[in-house]
């Protein structure tokens, strides 16, 4: 009989997983510089600016581009860069805190109907199922359109739009690890299900948290700029991305820059925050598939 080797395929075990581990690590680097990169550029120029967002300047209306102007005036004379970076920060704040809210009142539904007994988790799956059934940006448009504009009734529209996502990532979730043995053991010993949330749920669904909110702060910022592109988000006394491109629909054939700017920041922050987005999610699955293994 002829005695057959075979060579191990390079390809096989655990090289991959620890080539697709580097490289969610590569990429999460790279999202992170590109993010650092963006809040010290706006910091910097908000620190440096001789000018204030509302402040006219004596080169008068839709000035072209200089060193005292690196992206011109608007049509009140007022200089691009400095609105710019003073219209990140509200933004930003806004997205976050909204976030936030988002998932408290995410977690509270999710976390009802995967624990609630009878009829409270029937109803908490309705709620997510009907507040799910409408886009985000619309949901958040009708709220803001019945709450006005204004810093708080952008932010509580916000958080009710995007808290259905987090309540179904947080139900799945919960449903999802309530089947570990560790919890089937806790709740045998008599565990309240208050106990279990609080001391056992929480870091596991944060884990699986990590992508969505990287998403949902994309998507927060898109939604705040469409609002306040439609005059019902942020306040008139603070600079919004969103406004500006609506002003600079008037001057585009004079001064594009006048759009063109606050659009490269707007895209650029979303893209850096789905990068960072992905490149957890790539870490997180190579994780779990690596506790699967062993």
């Amino acid at each position: 009989m002829t005695a057959f080797t075979t060579k191990a395929n390079p390809l096989s075990g655990p090289r991959p997983l620890q080539i697709q581990k580097s490289l969610g690590r590569r990429h999460l680097l790279w999202a992170l510089s590109a993010l650092i990169i963006l809040v010290l550029f706006l910091i910097g120029v908000r620190l440096l600016t001789p000018y204030s967002p509302e402040e006219i300047c004596p080169e008068g209306t839709l000035a072209g581009i200089s060193l005292s102007h690196p992206l011109g005036t608007d049509h009140l004379a007022r200089d691009i860069l400095t609105r710019i970076a003073y219209g990140a920060f509200p933004s930003f704040a806004l997205a976050a805190l909204s976030i936030v809210f988002a998932i408290i009142l995410g977690f509270t539904l999710g976390a009802l109907s995967a624990y609630g007994l009878g009829p409270l988790s029937w109803l908490s799956l309705r709620l997510i199922d009907l507040l799910f059934a409408f886009p985000s940006i619309l949901s958040a448009m009708l709220f803001a359109a019945i709450l006005g504009s204004g810093f708080r009734s952008c932010l509580i529209a916000l958080s009710l739009a995007f808290a259905p996502s987090f309540a179904r990532v947080i139900r799945s979730s919960i449903l999802q690890h309530r089947q570990e043995n560790f919890i089937l053991r806790l709740e045998l010993a008599g565990a309240k299900p208050i106990y279990l949330l609080v001391s056992q749920f929480l870091p596991l669904i944060f884990r699986d948290l990590l992508t969505a909110i990287g998403i949902g702060l994309a998507n927060a910022i898109l939604a705040e700029s469409t609002l306040s592109y439609l005059g019902i988000g942020l306040p008139q006394r603070l600079p919004s991305w969103g406004r500006m491109l609506k002003d600079a629909q008037s001057s585009l054939y004079y001064a594009p820059q006048l759009l063109l700017a606050p659009a490269a920041f707007l895209i650029y922050s979303v893209l850096v925050l789905f990068a960072l987005s992905d490149a957890l999610a790539t870490i997180q699955a190579e994780r779990q598939r690596q506790r699967q293994d062993s």
